[in-house]
Protein backbone atom coordinates (compact mmCIF):
# COMPACT_ATOMS: atom_id res chain seq x y z
CA UNK A 1 0.00 0.00 0.00
CA UNK A 2 1.00 3.91 -0.29
CA UNK A 3 2.76 4.74 -3.45
CA UNK A 4 6.35 5.37 -4.38
CA UNK A 5 8.75 7.67 -2.72
CA UNK A 6 12.04 9.63 -2.71
CA UNK A 7 15.01 8.41 -0.55
CA UNK A 8 17.33 11.66 -0.55
CA UNK A 9 15.75 13.08 -3.01
CA UNK A 10 16.43 12.10 -6.47
CA UNK A 11 15.05 13.35 -9.91
CA UNK A 12 12.19 10.79 -10.77
CA UNK A 13 10.49 10.45 -13.96
CA UNK A 14 8.70 8.35 -15.94
CA UNK A 15 10.23 6.53 -19.20
CA UNK A 16 9.81 3.79 -21.48
CA UNK A 17 9.51 0.29 -20.13
CA UNK A 18 11.47 -2.77 -20.56
CA UNK A 19 9.23 -3.81 -23.53
CA UNK A 20 10.60 -0.55 -25.37
CA UNK A 21 9.05 1.23 -28.33
CA UNK A 22 5.67 0.38 -30.18
CA UNK A 23 2.01 -1.37 -29.52
CA UNK A 24 3.51 -3.25 -26.59
CA UNK A 25 5.41 -0.65 -24.99
CA UNK A 26 4.95 0.00 -21.56
CA UNK A 27 6.29 2.68 -18.49
CA UNK A 28 9.50 2.69 -16.39
CA UNK A 29 10.67 4.64 -13.51
CA UNK A 30 13.95 6.29 -13.84
CA UNK A 31 15.54 7.31 -10.85
CA UNK A 32 18.52 9.88 -11.52
CA UNK A 33 20.54 13.20 -9.84
CA UNK A 34 21.07 10.34 -7.36
CA UNK A 35 23.04 11.78 -3.88
CA UNK A 36 23.49 8.40 -1.61
CA UNK A 37 24.79 5.42 -3.15
CA UNK A 38 22.99 2.77 -0.14
CA UNK A 39 19.61 5.01 0.30
CA UNK A 40 19.60 7.12 -3.22
CA UNK A 41 16.59 5.76 -4.65
CA UNK A 42 13.01 4.99 -4.75
CA UNK A 43 10.51 3.58 -1.86
CA UNK A 44 7.38 2.22 -1.32
CA UNK A 45 6.04 1.46 2.28
CA UNK A 46 4.10 -1.29 3.44
CA UNK A 47 2.18 -2.57 6.15
CA UNK A 48 3.34 -6.15 7.07
CA UNK A 49 0.78 -7.36 9.22
CA UNK A 50 -1.90 -7.05 6.64
CA UNK A 51 0.51 -7.65 3.28
CA UNK A 52 2.46 -10.38 4.54
CA UNK A 53 2.30 -13.52 6.33
CA UNK A 54 4.42 -14.19 9.24
CA UNK A 55 6.39 -17.27 8.41
CA UNK A 56 5.37 -17.10 4.54
CA UNK A 57 8.47 -16.47 1.64
CA UNK A 58 8.33 -14.56 -0.58
CA UNK A 59 9.73 -13.93 -4.05
CA UNK A 60 10.65 -10.50 -5.44
CA UNK A 61 11.78 -9.39 -8.86
CA UNK A 62 12.22 -6.51 -10.76
CA UNK A 63 13.37 -5.50 -14.31
CA UNK A 64 16.34 -2.96 -13.72
CA UNK A 65 18.53 -0.67 -16.35
CA UNK A 66 21.98 1.22 -14.95
CA UNK A 67 23.30 4.04 -16.98
CA UNK A 68 25.75 6.59 -17.15
CA UNK A 69 24.18 9.51 -14.92
CA UNK A 70 26.41 12.01 -17.25
CA UNK A 71 24.92 10.47 -20.36
CA UNK A 72 21.55 9.07 -19.86
CA UNK A 73 22.22 6.78 -22.94
CA UNK A 74 25.41 4.89 -22.38
CA UNK A 75 25.46 1.74 -20.09
CA UNK A 76 27.05 1.30 -17.18
CA UNK A 77 28.70 -2.11 -16.57
CA UNK A 78 28.55 -2.83 -12.95
CA UNK A 79 29.24 -6.34 -11.40
CA UNK A 80 26.34 -8.79 -10.13
CA UNK A 81 29.51 -10.80 -8.00
CA UNK A 82 29.92 -7.95 -5.96
CA UNK A 83 28.00 -8.75 -2.52
CA UNK A 84 28.63 -5.20 -1.46
CA UNK A 85 26.86 -1.71 -2.03
CA UNK A 86 29.43 0.63 -1.16
CA UNK A 87 31.95 0.00 -4.19
CA UNK A 88 32.34 1.79 -7.71
CA UNK A 89 31.44 -1.17 -9.49
CA UNK A 90 28.17 -2.34 -7.38
CA UNK A 91 24.74 -3.11 -9.01
CA UNK A 92 21.45 -1.55 -7.46
CA UNK A 93 19.23 -4.02 -5.90
CA UNK A 94 16.03 -4.01 -4.12
CA UNK A 95 16.17 -4.15 0.19
CA UNK A 96 13.57 -3.82 3.31
CA UNK A 97 14.30 -1.07 5.21
CA UNK A 98 13.63 -2.24 9.36
CA UNK A 99 13.40 0.77 11.51
CA UNK A 100 14.20 0.16 14.19
CA UNK A 101 17.12 -1.07 14.41
CA UNK A 102 17.76 0.76 10.67
CA UNK A 103 18.70 -2.84 9.60
CA UNK A 104 18.92 -2.95 5.36
CA UNK A 105 17.89 -6.32 4.10
CA UNK A 106 18.94 -6.72 1.04
CA UNK A 107 16.25 -9.27 -0.92
CA UNK A 108 16.77 -9.30 -4.58
CA UNK A 109 20.05 -8.42 -5.88
CA UNK A 110 21.13 -8.56 -9.73
CA UNK A 111 21.21 -11.90 -11.66
CA UNK A 112 24.58 -12.60 -13.41
CA UNK A 113 26.19 -12.53 -15.53
CA UNK A 114 25.38 -9.16 -16.13
CA UNK A 115 23.46 -8.37 -19.56
CA UNK A 116 24.74 -5.72 -22.09
CA UNK A 117 24.10 -3.62 -25.05
CA UNK A 118 22.42 0.12 -25.21
CA UNK A 119 18.65 -2.08 -24.96
CA UNK A 120 19.73 -4.46 -21.95
CA UNK A 121 17.44 -4.74 -19.27
CA UNK A 122 18.78 -7.50 -15.92
CA UNK A 123 17.01 -9.04 -13.56
CA UNK A 124 16.64 -8.09 -9.44
CA UNK A 125 15.54 -11.45 -7.90
CA UNK A 126 15.49 -13.28 -4.32
CA UNK A 127 13.42 -14.39 -1.83
CA UNK A 128 12.97 -13.52 1.87
CA UNK A 129 10.89 -14.64 5.13
CA UNK A 130 8.56 -12.92 6.47
CA UNK A 131 9.81 -12.92 10.00
CA UNK A 132 8.68 -11.87 13.06
CA UNK A 133 10.82 -8.79 13.30
CA UNK A 134 9.52 -7.44 10.30
CA UNK A 135 5.84 -8.23 10.66
CA UNK A 136 6.01 -6.63 14.43
CA UNK A 137 7.25 -3.09 12.59
CA UNK A 138 4.01 -0.76 11.80
CA UNK A 139 5.74 0.14 8.18
CA UNK A 140 8.60 -1.15 6.39
CA UNK A 141 10.46 0.19 3.38
CA UNK A 142 10.92 -2.01 0.01
CA UNK A 143 13.10 0.62 -1.90
CA UNK A 144 16.09 0.40 -5.03
CA UNK A 145 19.43 1.77 -4.33
CA UNK A 146 23.25 0.31 -4.19
CA UNK A 147 24.28 1.51 -7.31
CA UNK A 148 26.69 4.30 -7.44
CA UNK A 149 26.45 7.71 -7.21
CA UNK A 150 26.00 9.31 -10.30
CA UNK A 151 24.63 6.41 -12.09
CA UNK A 152 20.94 6.32 -13.11
CA UNK A 153 18.68 3.74 -12.45
CA UNK A 154 15.69 2.23 -14.00
CA UNK A 155 13.28 0.40 -12.92
CA UNK A 156 10.30 -1.63 -14.55
CA UNK A 157 8.03 -4.82 -13.28
CA UNK A 158 8.55 -4.87 -9.68
CA UNK A 159 6.95 -7.92 -8.32
CA UNK A 160 5.84 -9.39 -4.82
CA UNK A 161 4.41 -12.80 -4.45
CA UNK A 162 3.85 -15.95 -2.47
CA UNK A 163 6.96 -18.42 -3.37
CA UNK A 164 5.68 -21.03 -5.47
CA UNK A 165 6.78 -23.64 -3.89
CA UNK A 166 7.70 -24.25 -0.20
CA UNK A 167 10.82 -22.91 0.75
CA UNK A 168 12.73 -25.97 2.42
CA UNK A 169 15.07 -25.16 4.99
CA UNK A 170 16.50 -28.62 5.03
CA UNK A 171 18.06 -27.62 1.43
CA UNK A 172 18.79 -23.63 1.63
CA UNK A 173 21.02 -23.29 -0.80
CA UNK A 174 19.49 -21.67 -4.61
CA UNK A 175 21.26 -22.34 -8.32
CA UNK A 176 23.51 -25.23 -7.34
CA UNK A 177 23.41 -27.11 -10.70
CA UNK A 178 23.21 -23.65 -12.78
CA UNK A 179 20.55 -25.31 -15.46
CA UNK A 180 19.04 -21.43 -16.28
CA UNK A 181 22.58 -20.30 -17.35
CA UNK A 182 22.87 -17.73 -14.87
CA UNK A 183 24.60 -17.28 -11.40
CA UNK A 184 21.32 -16.31 -9.40
CA UNK A 185 22.41 -16.31 -5.48
CA UNK A 186 26.36 -16.47 -6.24
CA UNK A 187 28.53 -13.60 -5.49
CA UNK A 188 32.35 -13.42 -4.42
CA UNK A 189 33.86 -13.33 -1.02
CA UNK A 190 35.29 -10.31 -0.42
CA UNK A 191 35.99 -6.76 -2.01
CA UNK A 192 38.71 -5.55 -4.93
CA UNK A 193 40.38 -8.96 -6.80
CA UNK A 194 37.76 -11.27 -5.78
CA UNK A 195 37.70 -11.99 -9.59
CA UNK A 196 34.98 -12.31 -12.07
CA UNK A 197 32.41 -15.45 -12.67
CA UNK A 198 31.01 -16.50 -15.84
CA UNK A 199 28.81 -19.41 -17.16
CA UNK A 200 30.45 -22.31 -19.19
CA UNK A 201 29.53 -25.12 -20.99
CA UNK A 202 29.11 -27.84 -21.07
CA UNK A 203 28.55 -28.44 -17.38
CA UNK A 204 29.60 -31.56 -15.26
CA UNK A 205 28.68 -34.85 -16.97
CA UNK A 206 29.03 -33.16 -20.44
CA UNK A 207 25.73 -31.36 -19.83
CA UNK A 208 23.86 -28.30 -19.05
CA UNK A 209 26.05 -25.19 -17.28
CA UNK A 210 28.83 -24.63 -14.79
CA UNK A 211 30.05 -22.04 -12.85
CA UNK A 212 33.80 -20.42 -13.73
CA UNK A 213 35.49 -18.27 -11.36
CA UNK A 214 38.52 -16.82 -13.03
CA UNK A 215 40.94 -13.67 -12.77
CA UNK A 216 41.42 -14.65 -9.18
CA UNK A 217 43.65 -12.75 -6.67
CA UNK A 218 46.31 -14.62 -4.58
CA UNK A 219 44.10 -14.87 -1.85
CA UNK A 220 42.90 -18.60 -1.52
CA UNK A 221 39.47 -17.71 0.39
CA UNK A 222 38.67 -15.41 -2.30
CA UNK A 223 35.99 -18.14 -3.58
CA UNK A 224 32.15 -18.08 -4.74
CA UNK A 225 29.94 -17.66 -1.92
CA UNK A 226 26.04 -17.73 -1.01
CA UNK A 227 23.96 -16.06 1.55
CA UNK A 228 21.92 -18.31 3.30
CA UNK A 229 19.07 -17.65 6.01
CA UNK A 230 20.69 -18.05 9.48
CA UNK A 231 17.11 -19.61 10.28
CA UNK A 232 17.10 -22.65 8.89
CA UNK A 233 20.75 -23.51 10.78
CA UNK A 234 20.22 -24.90 14.43
CA UNK A 235 22.84 -25.36 16.68
CA UNK A 236 23.94 -29.06 16.62
CA UNK A 237 22.58 -29.54 12.92
CA UNK A 238 24.80 -31.35 10.64
CA UNK A 239 25.19 -30.45 7.22
CA UNK A 240 26.87 -32.55 3.53
CA UNK A 241 27.85 -30.43 0.88
CA UNK A 242 29.38 -32.33 -2.30
CA UNK A 243 30.03 -30.71 -5.73
CA UNK A 244 31.99 -31.26 -8.62
CA UNK A 245 35.05 -28.99 -9.85
CA UNK A 246 37.60 -28.78 -12.49
CA UNK A 247 40.96 -26.45 -11.62
CA UNK A 248 43.22 -24.65 -14.26
CA UNK A 249 46.42 -23.07 -14.29
CA UNK A 250 45.74 -18.61 -15.02
CA UNK A 251 46.82 -19.93 -18.91
CA UNK A 252 44.08 -22.27 -19.23
CA UNK A 253 46.02 -25.67 -18.12
CA UNK A 254 44.15 -28.17 -16.24
CA UNK A 255 45.89 -29.02 -13.33
CA UNK A 256 45.40 -31.84 -10.28
CA UNK A 257 45.17 -30.89 -6.52
CA UNK A 258 46.05 -32.27 -3.28
CA UNK A 259 42.92 -32.86 -1.29
CA UNK A 260 42.71 -30.98 1.82
CA UNK A 261 45.79 -28.75 1.02
CA UNK A 262 44.95 -26.99 -2.16
CA UNK A 263 42.36 -28.52 -3.58
CA UNK A 264 38.61 -26.47 -3.51
CA UNK A 265 36.71 -27.02 -0.27
CA UNK A 266 33.55 -25.68 1.28
CA UNK A 267 33.71 -23.19 4.05
CA UNK A 268 30.63 -22.08 6.77
CA UNK A 269 30.61 -18.57 7.90
CA UNK A 270 28.07 -17.49 10.11
CA UNK A 271 27.72 -13.54 8.62
CA UNK A 272 31.35 -14.12 7.12
CA UNK A 273 32.31 -13.65 11.40
CA UNK A 274 32.34 -16.85 13.08
CA UNK A 275 33.86 -19.55 10.39
CA UNK A 276 34.66 -22.83 10.49
CA UNK A 277 37.61 -22.76 8.66
CA UNK A 278 38.00 -24.65 4.88
CA UNK A 279 36.34 -28.21 5.70
CA UNK A 280 38.18 -31.28 5.75
CA UNK A 281 37.45 -33.13 2.50
CA UNK A 282 35.64 -36.76 2.53
CA UNK A 283 35.66 -37.57 -0.76
CA UNK A 284 38.17 -40.43 -0.49
CA UNK A 285 39.56 -39.30 -4.03
CA UNK A 286 42.09 -37.42 -5.58
CA UNK A 287 41.57 -34.97 -8.26
CA UNK A 288 42.49 -35.49 -11.83
CA UNK A 289 44.13 -33.23 -14.27
CA UNK A 290 41.00 -31.84 -17.13
CA UNK A 291 38.24 -34.56 -15.32
CA UNK A 292 35.68 -33.67 -12.84
CA UNK A 293 36.28 -33.94 -9.45
CA UNK A 294 34.04 -34.01 -6.36
CA UNK A 295 34.34 -32.19 -2.72
CA UNK A 296 32.33 -34.06 -0.07
CA UNK A 297 32.30 -31.91 3.59
CA UNK A 298 30.19 -32.20 6.50
CA UNK A 299 29.74 -29.80 9.73
CA UNK A 300 28.20 -29.30 12.77
CA UNK A 301 26.54 -25.83 13.47
CA UNK A 302 28.55 -24.60 16.83
CA UNK A 303 26.25 -22.30 19.29
CA UNK A 304 28.52 -19.20 18.64
CA UNK A 305 27.22 -19.26 14.79
CA UNK A 306 23.80 -19.32 16.14
CA UNK A 307 23.80 -16.52 18.64
CA UNK A 308 24.89 -13.91 15.97
CA UNK A 309 21.29 -13.07 15.26
CA UNK A 310 21.13 -9.43 15.94
CA UNK A 311 20.90 -6.62 13.15
CA UNK A 312 22.85 -7.17 9.91
CA UNK A 313 23.67 -11.15 11.00
CA UNK A 314 20.71 -12.72 9.14
CA UNK A 315 22.46 -14.52 6.73
CA UNK A 316 24.78 -18.04 7.07
CA UNK A 317 27.98 -17.81 4.40
CA UNK A 318 28.40 -21.07 2.29
CA UNK A 319 32.17 -20.39 0.51
CA UNK A 320 34.79 -21.73 -1.78
CA UNK A 321 38.08 -21.67 0.10
CA UNK A 322 41.85 -23.18 -0.77
CA UNK A 323 42.14 -22.53 -4.48
CA UNK A 324 45.75 -21.12 -4.84
CA UNK A 325 46.66 -18.33 -6.47
CA UNK A 326 47.65 -18.05 -10.27
CA UNK A 327 44.53 -20.24 -10.39
CA UNK A 328 40.94 -20.84 -11.81
CA UNK A 329 38.15 -22.98 -11.60
CA UNK A 330 34.36 -24.43 -12.78
CA UNK A 331 32.23 -25.80 -10.22
CA UNK A 332 28.87 -27.21 -10.51
CA UNK A 333 26.00 -29.80 -9.17
CA UNK A 334 26.44 -27.80 -5.47
CA UNK A 335 24.24 -29.98 -3.04
CA UNK A 336 23.54 -28.90 0.50
CA UNK A 337 21.54 -31.19 3.13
Amino acid sequence: NGGPNLRFMPKVTLTTGVNGAGAAAGQAIAITERTHQARGGIEQDITPSQCLVLGQWYEVSADVRVLQGSTQEEPFECDPAIMWYNTGSSCPALSIFVAPPNDRIEIAPMVGPYQTGDDAWNKLHGIFEASADIIAQSRVKIFVAGAPVGVDIYIDNVALNPVSEPFDCASPLINGNFELNNYDGWFIRGRGEGGDLEMTSPGYNGVGHALRHMNRSVQSWHGILQRLPMSCFTEGSTWEISAKFRMYQNDGTPVACTRNANCPTFEFGAAGIVLSGPLKDLSGQEAVAGEWSTIRNKYTIVSEMVGLTDSGHRDMWLTINRVPGGHYYDIDNIVLA
